[in-house]
């Protein structure tokens, strides 16, 4: 079912951001992440994606896992998210994925300037940074192939870590101030040196 509703978007997929999403991931991917990863294979991972990024709202994760036949002829497995642009994604996701000993092949993380209207409907990409749009993360995974259950166990993981993600960086911000204000509290020493250095970027919040 997931494969035939991808294919039956994907005929629909808007020329103009099919071949901006194509640009971003060809740009975005990294040696050896484009090893296999021709013209022909780009265009699709980027159709499959845009699929997911479609329609999505502010606060909101979407995520689509779908198995194919890789480049080689392998069966394979596929993975794309798209989310409000935020720290700490693709590291807590690939860590997500790897807990359930599923190796993964290629990993593309674009960020991208969007619009989308007011039925939250993407309606333009870019690698332009622009005070006027709205940062996205778009992230893709090629990986080994799991049975359906698996697959679903995943996405609801998937979903589940996106969420973690979320309100850590909401917390995060608030708890660097309370670092901050807890050293102006301190008196000069090393006490509150440390917890300055702590905010220098010195530690992971």
């Amino acid at each position: 079912m997931a494969a035939a509703k991808a294919s039956k978007t994907a005929a629909k997929t808007d020329a103009t951001l099919l071949k901006a999403m194509a640009s971003a991931f060809a740009d975005s991917a990294l040696p050896g992440e484009n090893e296999g990863f021709d013209a022909k294979a780009c265009e699709e991972a980027a159709r499959f994606t845009l699929h997911v990024a479609e329609q999505r709202k502010v606060g909101e994760a979407a995520v689509v896992l779908d198995s194919f036949t890789d480049a080689h002829g392998r069966l394979a497995m596929r993975i794309a998210m798209n989310n409000d642009d935020m720290p700490f994604l693709v590291d807590s996701i690939s860590a997500a994925v790897a807990a359930k000993a599923i190796g993964v092949k290629r990993l593309i993380h674009p960020v991208l300037s969007t619009v989308r209207d007011d039925k939250a409907v993407l309606q333009s990409i870019s690698r332009k940074r622009d005070s006027s749009t709205t940062r996205e993360s778009f992230i893709y995974l090629e990986t080994d192939r799991v049975d359906a259950k698996e697959r679903r166990a995943l996405e609801e993981n998937l979903h589940a870590v996106l969420r973690d993600v979320r309100g850590a960086v909401t917390d995060w911000r608030k708890m660097l101030g309370a670092m901050s204000e807890d050293a102006d509290s301190l008196p000069d020493g090393e006490g509150a040196a440390l917890v300055r250095w702590f905010l220098e970027n010195n530690m992971t919040v």
